[in-house]
């Protein structure tokens, strides 16, 4: 492994999709730089890193590894640079700066097509449905998100990355009020997922109980809810999803009528930050 730090990256690639410890990622990551030299190895080893600072939410510290990874390999058909663009989208995207994330998520699109990456491009199109749903323009999400799941299709299969399109129609069917269909949907997702990577079915989880709870199916919600905190206790490499599990868990305290729980819960956090020392 060691003689070949490409494999180092991928294995590392591997580790943090799959929730292995954050220490075998940045021991492969780490060894990989000190092994290899070329300039694709610099740059997978920018966007793992600019991922991870995303994951933990440090982002002036993820923009920067992820712009200077896309800027460093002047080829927009390497996949690791289109990559690293996607998860750049998704920086913009999650703190607010929607155009700049639209703009760098079409550009992905345009490099998956020229290359056939069928990953980048399906995640490129769920970026842009999700841009859509918080945007509330329904009909483009489901067109994106339809056209997601048909691209991660071959020979009437469904990929397992078709799991992030199964859960973002789930979420426009959730908007939509459509209970039953959004329950479906989102049970797929998380199905299929668990076959790419484990942490990627949080977000399903987390919607599943949402819904299961709009149907007052309440040991339904708490199920799904206890496995997205299963996965995020699981996965080191960030706290963010456990703080989303926990506020998931208020808002169905809040639902089923446990306001005693829910308040306990929110007393905890403002004792806990009064002590926190600046």
């Amino acid at each position: 492994m060691h003689s070949q730090p490409r494999l180092l990256t991928y294995r590392a690639a591997a580790h943090l999709l799959s929730g292995e410890p954050l220490k075998s990622v940045q021991a492969d990551l780490d060894a990989a730089m000190e092994n290899g030299h070329d300039e694709q190895t610099q740059v997978i080893v920018l966007t793992l890193r600019g991922l991870i600072a995303l994951y933990q939410g440090r982002i002036a510290a993820s923009r920067q590894l992820l712009e200077q990874s896309v800027s460093s390999m002047a080829n927009g058909q390497n996949i690791w640079r289109t990559l690293a663009m996607d998860e750049l989208a998704l920086n913009h995207l999650r703190y607010g700066n929607r155009r700049q994330a639209e703009n760098l998520m079409i550009e992905c699109l345009a490099a998956a097509d020229r290359t056939g990456n069928v990953m980048n491009g399906v995640l490129a199109l769920c970026r842009l449905g999700e841009l859509a749903l918080l945007e509330c323009r329904y009909e483009d999400a489901e067109w994106l998100y339809s056209e997601a799941l048909v691209r991660s299709t071959r020979d009437g299969n469904r990929l397992p990355i078709a799991g992030i399109a199964c859960i973002g129609l789930g979420r426009l069917n959730l908007e939509r009020g459509e209970l039953n269909a959004a329950v479906e949907r989102l049970e797929e997702g998380v199905c299929r997922i668990h076959r790419w990577g484990d942490t990627m079915a949080i977000e399903g989880y987390l919607q599943l109980a949402t819904a299961q709870s709009l149907q007052q199916k309440w040991s339904e919600a708490e199920a799904a809810l206890q496995r997205a905190r299963e996965i995020s206790h699981s996965f080191d490499a960030t706290t963010i999803d456990d703080d989303l599990v926990e506020l998931q868990q208020v808002e169905l305290w809040l639902a089923h009528g446990e306001d005693l729980a829910a308040n306990m819960w929110l007393n905890r956090q403002a004792h806990a930050e009064h002590l926190t020392p600046e």
